[in-house]
């Protein structure tokens, strides 16, 4: 790990002790075999640290098709940049990374090794980047990186963009790793992969909390909660995506993550072709009642465009945490439809159908919710609930007038899957509308966030919801955990085992 990157992760660093779930009442110990005398009991020896890892899957962190495996990433592998807890690209393999229009310059720090001691070259960047680009895991976030290429002296590598981003630093925070002729893969993080199965703490690395983690093979999340249930996993991260919160009786704590919930809207429906009429939906949304009732309290209320931990989205904030039941009842008065108490007798039925997938349990619940909200100010709903393969075939055939959906953002907060043709969720958006036209320009910087984010309110191609959260299960005896949205090992470094009176 780079020098800079121990500086900076030294000051985003947030220590966080956590307490036991539970305390179990001991049992009386009969009195021929009291334990000896304080003095002479022996020191408690801490547990090994343990944690869950597919045997089956792959460590190349671009073939590896196992969550399990993808959460050890951090681990194992640095990449040119990385993430902070306030959701910023940092140097790490590179020592300085400039974004310059569509141009974005990395150059690699002198201390960049991997865990055998050998340099890492341009020529390492530029293989791991055309492995990344083409592996499930970081396609999405390498999607706008059109192009790479080393200098002469090995030293720096210039990505070519396929259209501006100023965020585009966090594109750089893929793995860069060697390959060898055997197959093994090295990295440069704080670990290295001994068949054990267990990681060892890298000699290259920085000082670690714990010198091995033991590794056990189990994949599904309810194995893993059971690890730790028993006693025989220290910790666990669910990012909770089946819809289920897991009950535990060990400590346990919420994360912040990048899945933003939202309420699509079908802007080529008659209703919403007018943005009065979205912006109506928008604000009679009671955004904090939908994250605690539908999301059983993992999940925060969206009020700007970006995740709450992002730096500068609490200054972006342009989105109501609670509704506005009376502004939203104007605005769907005034754009000729009946609402509550209404006078209008000509005033047409503001009828919506509301599309949802049946098989998440917490997207169910929000469209109840979402339905009770919206028919107080006028709106009379519909709501479809359609398995996942039905959903998605009447998302695509653009039948319904909302629709639920979810997205995991990529590091680079790129919102291109809602505003730029062909987006993953532009279903029904107008990718010629004001918001799609203000995100370009944005993105060429033409136009601040601030902007920006005011245009995406009045416009309301989509309507952001909530933020999702996860869930870290782990021993009570745990203390510093930490993860983060892009890191469920964040400040590993300073986790601990807590000792007599902590």
């Amino acid at each position: 790990m780079s020098t800079r990157l121990r500086r900076v992760c030294a000051l985003c660093l947030l220590l966080v002790t956590l307490t036991a779930c539970s305390t179990a009442t001991p049992l009386p110990v009969p009195p021929s075999s009291a334990p000896p005398a304080a003095e002479d009991t022996p020191p408690a020896v801490p547990p090994v640290f343990t944690l869950a890892y597919s045997r089956a899957d792959s460590l190349n962190p671009f073939l590896m098709t196992s969550r399990v495996n993808r959460e050890l990433v951090p681990l194992l592998y640095e990449g040119l940049t990385a993430v902070s807890d306030t959701m910023q690209a940092v140097p790490c393999l590179a020592k300085s990374v400039q974004v310059e229009g569509v141009s974005v310059i990395a150059r690699l720090a002198d201390d960049a090794v991997f865990s055998d001691g050998s340099s890492v070259t341009a020529a390492d960047v530029l293989t791991s980047f055309a492995a990344a680009r083409e592996s499930e895991a970081y396609a999405p976030l390498l999607s706008n990186v059109a192009d790479a290429a080393a200098s002469e002296d090995g030293r720096t590598v210039t990505f070519t963009l396929k259209r501006g981003d100023p965020f585009a630093a966090a594109c750089l925070s893929f793995p860069v790793v060697r390959v060898a002729e055997d197959g093994t893969v090295l990295g440069s993080g704080n670990y290295v992969f001994d068949p054990a199965p267990r990681l060892v703490a890298d000699p290259q690395g920085e000082t670690v909390a714990f010198s091995e983690i033991r590794l056990l093979d189990l994949v599904s999340d309810a194995e893993c909660i059971n690890g730790v249930e028993l006693g025989r996993v220290s910790y666990f991260y669910s990012d909770l995506t089946d819809g289920e919160v897991p009950r535990v009786s060990c400590a346990a704590s919420s994360a912040d993550t990048e899945y933003l919930v939202y309420l699509g809207v079908n802007a080529s429906r008659r209703l919403f072709k007018e943005a009065a009429v979205r912006r109506a939906v928008s604000l009679a949304l009671d955004r904090t009642r939908l994250a605690e009732a539908a999301f059983a309290g993992y999940a925060a209320a969206a009020t700007a465009p970006f995740p709450q931990p992002f730096a500068t989205a609490e200054s972006l904030a342009v989105y109501a945490a609670y509704a506005d039941g009376a502004a939203a009842t104007s605005l769907l008065s005034g754009a000729g439809y009946a609402v509550p108490n209404g006078t209008d007798e000509k005033a047409q039925s503001a009828e919506v159908s509301l599309l949802v997938c049946k098989d998440n349990a917490f997207k169910t619940a929000l469209a109840d919710l979402i339905e009770t909200q919206l028919e107080a100010v006028g709106f009379v709903v519909t709501v479809v609930s359609l398995p996942y393969d039905d959903y998605f075939v009447a998302l695509r055939n653009g039948r319904c007038d909302l629709y639920i959906g979810e997205v995991r953002m990529t590091a680079n907060m790129d919102l291109s899957p809602w505003l730029v043709r062909g987006g993953a969720a532009a279903y029904g958006v107008n990718t010629n509308g004001t918001a799609a036209q203000s995100y370009t320009a944005f993105c060429a910087g033409e136009v601040t966030a601030a902007q920006f984010s005011a245009v995406l309110a009045e416009d309301v191609p989509y309507i952001p919801l909530c933020w999702r959260r996860g869930m870290a299960a782990y021993a009570r005896e745990l203390l510093g955990v930490s993860p983060n949205a892009f890191n469920a090992y964040a400040g590993l470094e300073k986790w601990k085992w807590s000792t007599a009176g902590e």
